[in-house]
């Protein structure tokens, strides 16, 4: 249904319209995730061919497109990344945490699409001052450097699961950057013992 309403409309508009808002760079990759995705499964644009070596009987299936914008690829590739999460992650409980920013800073992630890499990176240093008790160590009328070995204590998750997920947009489809993240409710300790944490500090999170 897609590549019927892409065919129908006038799509050299919209492109026009859209390209004073993005990069070079950004632009010119949704031009070519397009064009891939209307080529997807189209013979014309490559096909594998089959061929019985006995009887000349030839089977042959277009070439399709990976591309996250084609629904079908799109699909594929949902399916198999969240099997390797699940073959990669314990069977532990978790939170889903959404984090957002500002509408006033919305535009700085729209022009420069670098900034969405750094919010994932910053979701990580937030939920890492949780398990890490950085708070504690912030308040050590003594510090620690990192690299002794008392910087951990036994009460630290020094190890814990995040998965983060980027959105850009929101319900009604504006430009809305967020991340959801699945985050383990608990970890291991220094010395590899298991322990839960069924609570986190809002305030401090919010503060971040």
């Amino acid at each position: 249904m897609i590549k019927e309403i892409l065919s129908l409309v006038n799509l050299s508009h919209i492109l026009n319209f859209i390209n004073p808002f993005l990069t070079q760079q950004h632009f010119e990759y949704i031009k070519a995730s397009i064009n891939k995705f209307l080529l997807c499964r189209d013979i014309k644009a490559g096909f594998i061919k089959y061929t019985c070596t006995e009887c000349g009987h030839y089977h042959t299936i277009p070439i399709t497109c990976k591309s996250r914008l084609c629904p079908s690829c799109g699909f594929k590739y949902s399916a198999t990344w969240t099997q390797k999460m699940i073959n990669d992650i314990l069977n532990i409980p978790h939170r889903h945490i959404l984090f957002t920013i500002p509408e006033e800073l919305r535009a700085f992630f729209s022009y420069d699409r670098t900034l969405l890499s750094k919010l994932a990176k910053a979701v990580n240093e937030v939920m890492k001052y949780q398990f890490h008790n950085m708070h504690k160590k912030i308040a050590r009328k003594f510090k620690v450097p990192k690299s002794s070995p008392n910087y951990f204590t036994n009460s630290d998750i020094v190890h814990y699961g995040l998965i983060t997920v980027i959105h850009t947009f929101g319900r009604d489809l504006k430009w809305n950057p967020h991340i959801h993240a699945l985050v383990s409710l608990g970890g291991f300790t220094k010395n590899f013992t298991f322990k839960k944490l069924d609570y986190f500090h809002v305030p401090s999170i919010a503060e971040q």
